[in-house]
């Protein structure tokens, strides 16, 4: 699916106007990469979603933000915000007492839920202190941030407070760098993880050896020869030898 840049805004709070919204938009650090455009709220571009206990507006379309005051009496703000990731839908509601960087944040939590990693695995949004803690320390150490000594020895200490708006900006740059370079930045496309073929070892063939044992003859002895036997008890060879002897001693 090809990268979703393009976000509609529906503000449903007349006190504030756009330019509020895109100073928290600034303030969250947002990405370029990502455009907002607005429109007109009308009655048919919402509808009351529930959960959680709170009765909030939901946007019709996809690719779409609703922002509303959450003192707005039509609605019943209990959360923050929420998504619907696979259509690009969010809505949020702020408070008056928000800083930009806290409404901005806000907004931005939301719409990072719905992009998804190279891997397809929607992004970690919630994983700060969790799945994501370690990669993102080291974010922090190699990004020279001020918040790394204080998050590395208590990370949990971050997760409300004075620093918490900061970090999580922090952490949603963390996760555009991290999930999202290519899209936002260029950096990192087209790369295909080297493969490492393994080394393939032979076994060498080892030919046994044959070793022909060696044959010794044994010099027979003329004397056993004359005198072997026949196998029937009786010694032919020795009267044919006799014989022999008899006759050369006749013709000396």
């Amino acid at each position: 699916m090809a990268f979703q840049n393009l976000w509609t805004v529906i503000n449903l709070d007349p006190s504030i106007t756009e330019s509020t919204i895109r100073g928290w938009i600034g303030s969250a650090g947002i990405p370029s990469c990502i455009h907002f455009v607005f429109q007109t709220p009308f009655d048919n571009m919402w509808v009351y979603k529930t959960s959680n206990n709170s009765t909030v507006p939901f946007p019709v379309s996809p690719n779409t933000i609703i922002i509303s005051s959450q003192s707005d009496s039509r609605f019943i703000w209990n959360i923050g915000g929420i998504a619907v990731r696979e259509l690009y839908q969010a809505s949020i509601g702020h408070w008056s007492y928000d800083t930009p960087g806290e409404a901005g944040a806000r907004m931005w939590h939301e719409i990072i839920h719905c992009y998804r990693t190279p891997t397809g695995s929607y992004i970690p949004a919630d994983d700060m202190l969790s799945n994501e803690r370690a990669g993102f320390t080291e974010y922090l150490r190699t990004s020279g941030s001020a918040h790394y000594p204080g998050f590395a020895n208590d990370a949990s200490g971050y997760s409300s407070g004075s620093n918490h708006t900061a970090i999580l900006v922090e952490y949603y740059a963390y996760l555009v760098n991290t999930y999202l370079g290519c899209d936002c930045y260029g950096i990192g496309c087209n790369v295909t993880p080297e493969v490492v073929i393994p080394e393939v070892v032979t076994p060498e063939v080892v030919t046994p050896e044959v070793v022909t044992p060696e044959v010794v003859v044994t010099p027979q002895n003329p004397l056993y020869v004359l005198y072997e036997d026949a196998g029937n008890g009786n010694n032919k060879n020795l009267y044919i030898a006799a014989g022999v002897l008899l006759l050369i001693f006749l013709t000396r």
